[in-house]
């Protein structure tokens, strides 16, 4: 047991094969930092649009009473 730590934690104990899987592994950790970092910024970006859409809605909702009370002559 002792004898196949080094090589396996080298690589050596499964091949080629096991050298070409971990360096597939390892790229793919990579993908995953830049695709999670994607994701997160992409929800970042969402849900600053519907912030301020909301707060734009919300100004264009106190300001539609008034002018329609001033349009039927009413004072405001």
């Amino acid at each position: 047991f002792i004898s196949s730590i080094f090589p396996l934690h080298s690589g050596d104990f499964f091949g080629v094969a096991g050298l070409v899987l971990y360096c597939v592994s390892s790229l793919a950790m990579a993908l995953f930092a830049i695709t999670g970092y994607m994701l997160y910024y992409e929800r970042f970006v969402r849900e600053a649009k519907r912030k301020k859409a909301k707060k734009e809605s919300a100004a264009s909702e106190e300001v539609l009473p008034q002018v329609a009370a001033r349009s039927a002559g009413e004072l405001v």
